[in-house]
């Protein structure tokens, strides 16, 4: 009897986009004496940050408290680091002169009850300021229109507001930018400039009606159920290295959402929504494609699929029966989940024709009691996995399982299998033998020799 238990997450992906970068500067000190509503610290550990400068004003209970405590104290330097204000519903506005001649690198607001930001608050920063953050708060608008002086800014957080729309971005400078959680309607085609920007993070706003015109990195939806498409310019010449959307409502694609980042898209994710259809015809034209996660969906069928770059793909948890095994070309593909989905007929052919696969996963996909020979047959030297778990298979026959390599791992666990037939197993264990490779099986088991 042979016990085992395994978690196996066969494919995982995990872009941020969010990075940290601050300029240094002479190293300036707080005034001589306390500030009386906020604190001034220049010897606090926080990452890489060790003896910058902060002034925190969570505890003052105005924006008028904020402006006297800040203009009444003696600055040995008007350059500090950071202003913070963090779990203060008290002030709601930063208006004209709420910072005084205080200049800065970093702006870091969260969990307050501010509505609106004046223009001042920044601008005095213009050459300094890299990170501003306004999150977790109740800004209905940002000045957006300020952007092109703000020289060095890399980074703008304003997740978790209340704006309504962007209008056309202009900053030579801004590499992140995130709106998350807004109810925003609306985004400014014209005049959206933005050359470096690499990470853009829209989820759950409201609806993202308009383009932007620049270069990112990563295009994400997250948890949005009020899209249901995403139909043709939605993303105007926007260029991508990865797409990642989930548990969205979306149920189709419009071919050209991807086909303007053809020379650049790298991943693609689209998983836990509603998709019925995806555009596989254009994947040949995708010329940097290498992942491409489609799993837990409503896809009913898989066309010859052609890709030269693709690498990974992920179809678990659909519902496809049917996969078209002519014409299908991808001839780098190291990893195939097709796992939990009710194939009518196993692509035999398909299988035999990836010369450079890896990983193998087909837990759930509906092979009936036995797997017949010639079922699943391996061509491929470099073959570290295959997993056909939780198939109520109780049978295999002799050269059903083909291609199995010394150091290839074989799950068959959580099926009915309770006879082993040594004219089936027993070429499995003598390549398994020669190397690292593994049979998982578990239960009790009879052997059968041939008479």
């Amino acid at each position: 009897m042979v016990d085992f238990k395994i978690t196996m997450p066969p494919f995982s992906f995990f872009f941020s986009p969010y990075l940290f970068l601050v300029v240094s500067a002479s190293k300036p000190i707080c005034p001589a004496r306390s500030i009386l509503h906020c604190n001034c610290n220049d010897d606090f550990s926080m990452d890489y940050y060790d003896g910058k400068v902060q002034v925190d004003c969570s505890r003052a209970g105005s924006d008028e408290d904020i402006a006297v405590s800040l203009k009444n104290v003696s600055w040995p330097s008007t350059e500090i680091w950071q202003f913070k204000i963090y779990n203060n519903t008290r002030a709601v506005k930063l208006p004209v002169g709420i910072l005084g001649d205080l200049t800065l690198q970093s702006v870091w607001i969260s969990k307050t009850a501010v509505t609106r930001l004046d223009p001042s608050v920044i601008l005095p920063s213009a050459d300094r300021l890299v990170n501003f953050t306004l999150k977790d708060s109740r800004l209905e608008e940002f000045p957006f229109h300020i952007t092109p002086r703000l020289r060095s800014l890399k980074n703008l957080w304003l997740r978790n507001n209340l704006l309504t729309s962007v209008p056309g971005l202009h900053s030579d400078s801004l590499e992140i930018l995130d709106l998350e959680y807004n109810r925003i309607a609306a985004v400014e085609e014209d005049k959206w400039v933005t050359p470096n920007l690499r990470g853009l993070n829209i989820a759950a706003t409201a609806r993202l009606g308009g383009s932007l015109s620049s270069s990112s990195r990563q295009f994400k939806i997250y948890n949005n159920t009020r899209a249901v498409k995403l139909p043709v310019g939605i993303l105007g010449d926007l260029t991508l290295q990865s797409v990642w959307i989930s548990k969205t409502v979306v149920t189709r694609l419009d071919p050209s959402v991807i086909l303007p980042s053809a020379d650049r898209l790298v991943n693609f994710t689209l998983k836990d929504s509603q998709l019925e259809e995806f555009p596989f015809h254009i994947t040949p034209r995708l010329r940097s494609l290498k992942n491409l996660w489609l799993r837990n969906n409503l896809l009913t069928s898989v066309p010859g699929l052609h890709s030269d770059s693709l690498e990974i793909l992920d179809l678990e948890y659909n519902r496809i029966a049917a996969v078209e095994e002519d014409k299908w070309v991808t001839p780098n593909l190291r990893g195939l989940n097709i796992g939990h989905n009710p194939l009518s007929k196993f692509p035999s052919a398909v299988i035999r024709r990836l010369g450079k696969l890896q990983e193998f996963y087909c837990l759930g996909c509906n092979l009936g009691t036995s797997l017949a020979k010639g079922q699943l047959e391996f061509r491929t030297e470099v073959l570290k996995t295959v997993s056909l778990q939780d198939d109520s298979l109780s049978q295999i026959e002799p050269g059903a399982l083909a291609g199995v390599r010394a150091d290839t791992k074989v799950y068959l666990s959580r099926n009915n299998i309770t006879i082993l037939n040594e004219n089936a197993f027993l070429p499995l264990l003598k390549n398994i033998s020669r190397g690292d490779g593994l049979l998982y099986l578990e239960g009790r088991f009879r052997c059968l020799s041939p008479a």
